[in-house]
């Protein structure tokens, strides 16, 4: 059993990350000549918001979900959040297409419909707390203490497991392929690839490759990951740092922030 200071660093990696990332994106947009000039002010639609973990955001609905330690908060345009969930810590968040949303937790997976009644999704034994979810347009993929699960429906899950190694799963990535998914995950602090392959519910993993970060093998210090950054294949967040892979090589990014 974890203990509760361990769970607490692991949330604090994941919501620094993901900060992370959302700051790096930020700043490489904004150098660019015709981008706009960003205004940030507090929010006050969350007065009773705990340790925040975990943010979405559905265009299509305009709602705000936000996690915290005791759950899952929604807001509507400038009304005041309510909580729709009081089961926590929340490590993501993440909206489905039919406006629902899917909240990790400690306590496994919840589900949220557009009503606000809310669902425990069953994963199977041995999943534990659910670190990570990524909502594609044909799948659904989860990350827990016990490993990775795929999912066409969000109801009837599968371990995704055949070539991975046995771990807690911390973050996914996917793109495009001709044939398929190109699939990233970190597994116990390494990188991993892939590509996934599905069809009438079901999913095919190809051969699962580790990815030596920067030169460096057996390093498992990878807290999180994305394909959308400008100018790269693949950005990993380390505890080292920033690293851009583009051109067969790996660089260590350091994003000029202004002090402070």
């Amino acid at each position: 059993m974890r203990s509760s200071r361990a769970s607490g660093l692991s949330l604090l990696l994941i919501t620094l990350s993901a900060l992370s990332l959302l700051l790096i994106a930020l700043a490489v947009e904004s150098a660019r000549a015709d981008a706009p000039r960003w205004s940030w002010q507090r929010s006050r639609l969350f007065p009773g918001l705990s340790e925040a973990s975990a943010l979405a955001f559905d265009p299509k609905t305009e709602r705000l979900a936000v996690g915290d330690e005791g759950g899952v908060w929604f807001a509507e345009g400038a009304s005041g959040a309510t909580r729709v969930l009081r089961r926590g810590p929340v490590r993501d968040l993440a909206f489905a297409s039919d406006a629902g949303l899917y909240a990790a937790t400690d306590r496994g997976l919840f589900y949220i419909d557009a009503r606000g009644d809310v669902s425990r999704r069953s994963l199977g034994t041995g999943a534990g707390a659910v670190r990570r979810i990524l909502v594609d347009s044909e799948f659904i993929l989860v990350g827990t203490d016990g490993g990775a699960f795929f999912s066409t429906d969000g109801r009837r899950w599968a371990p995704l497991n055949a070539g991975l190694p046995r771990g807690a799963v911390d973050a996914f990535a996917v793109g495009p392929l001709p044939d398929g998914t190109d699939l990233w995950l970190i597994v116990e602090g390494a990188v991993y690839r892939a590509t996934l392959r599905t069809g009438d519910g079901r999913y095919a993993l190809g051969e699962v490759a580790p990815v030596s970060v920067a030169g460096a093998p057996g390093q498992r210090d990878a807290v999180d990951l994305a394909i959308s950054i400008p100018g790269a294949e693949v950005a990993v967040l380390t505890r080292r740092g920033l690293m851009l892979y583009g051109g067969g090589s790996w660089e260590n990014h350091r994003p000029g922030f202004p002090p402070g």
